[in-house]
């Protein structure tokens, strides 16, 4: 198990140097990015989950790996709710997101944000859970 920075950089280097194509080392850059997440080395994670996110924008983790990372660096609310939703809206299925956003919103001020999460939660399967408390 990788447990230093250091452990890190060289184990992504080594992968980094066995990849022929740029494409190819993008691809790899949520592994990379995971790794460095749970270090806690959350700017080189940003830095390879975004080289991730440019050539596969729909994988919903790395998304959610995406928020993870801004709500550790404590990044503007906004920022950490745009990647939550961009999860959610890949993968509806994903309850523990759909509470995370309602969350975020909870601590924003009120204003049209309310409707938004209004549509976000009509029709989820997660709605009825709402309507019982």
């Amino acid at each position: 198990m990788i447990r230093t920075k250091s452990q890190a950089d060289a184990h992504v280097y080594s992968q980094l140097k066995q990849m022929k194509s740029k494409q190819e080392r993008m691809l790899k850059g949520y592994s990379f990015a995971k790794i460095y997440h749970d270090i806690k080395e959350y700017k080189i994670a940003a830095n390879h989950l975004l080289d991730f996110l440019s050539v596969k924008d729909n994988f919903a983790p790395a998304h959610k790996l995406l928020g993870q990372i801004y709500e550790a660096t404590k990044a503007d609310n906004a920022q950490i709710l745009k990647a939550y939703k961009k999860s959610y809206d890949i993968d509806s299925t994903q309850t523990d997101i759909l509470l995370k956003i309602c969350e975020l919103y909870s601590q924003m001020p009120a204003d049209n944000d309310v409707k938004e999460l209004e549509l976000l939660l009509v029709g989820s399967s997660t709605w009825d859970m709402f309507l019982a408390v």
